[in-house]
């Protein structure tokens, strides 16, 4: 079942790439996120979240949210997700520019294994996304995905900086309703907790997506900060 959901998530993620006829860089952007996580009871846990992203080169403000997550550990290898999120999206595109207010939610399972120096997890999600100020008959369309992302980190003898590599495959699900494209983000980083201070980490990531056989790729910078209260 582990090398399967891993194979699953590489095999979706290349061939998202290797279709396409040519590759361009299209963009720089920086994720900065600090939050906490919060043990409610034994089995239950929440995550919070508030993050800031910028793009075109970092030069300007794509997005910010805040973001919920309750994970329910069934055992020792499987965890139940809810996810909400609300977001503000700097829209300086096209004849109607400004800021819009969405939501977003997610429900899905991870699973997690070890082997020897070896941590693999592996989660797969429901997403769905709508525009809070507009109507369905003002054109609102709720963009859908299923989302599957396999993340392995190896844990290095003597040092804290284990790296990790993760690869995340997003399925759209609502046809030709929206403009909604296959998409793979790749990533490599590392994570390390400080006694009293929390956990700080860092990721460069890039994200792959196809237009008209065009493979078109954005690379991020991803500064995370997280809080065990």
């Amino acid at each position: 079942m582990l090398r399967r959901l891993f194979y699953i998530a590489i095999v979706l993620g290349m061939s998202v790439i290797v279709q396409a006829q040519d590759v361009r860089l299209t963009d720089v952007e920086l994720w900065l996120k600090a939050g906490g996580k919060v043990d409610l009871t034994q089995k239950l846990k929440l995550s919070f979240e508030e993050q800031i992203r910028f793009d075109n080169d970092i030069a300007d403000l794509k997005n910010y949210h805040t973001e919920l997550d309750f994970r329910y550990k069934l055992n020792d290898h499987f965890d139940l997700h809810a996810v909400g999120r609300f977001s503000t999206r700097n829209d300086n595109e096209g004849a109607n520019q400004g800021f819009e207010n969405r939501f977003r939610y997610q429900v899905g399972s991870s699973y997690s294994h070890r082997t020897g120096q070896w941590r693999f997890k592996h989660r797969l999600l429901y997403q769905n996304q709508n525009d809070l100020e507009l109507t369905k008959t003002e054109g609102d369309v709720h963009e859908k995905f299923w989302r599957l992302r396999s993340n392995i980190e190896y844990k290095v003898k003597d040092w804290k900086y284990d790296p990790q590599f993760r690869v995340e495959y997003f399925g759209p699900l609502n046809g030709d309703d929206t403009n909604s494209v296959d998409e793979v983000r790749l990533g490599l980083g590392t994570e390390r907790e400080y006694d009293g201070l929390g956990e700080f980490g860092f990721f460069f990531l890039m994200d792959f997506y196809k237009k008209d056989n065009i493979s078109f790729v954005d690379q991020i910078f991803f500064l995370k900060y997280t809080y065990q209260f």
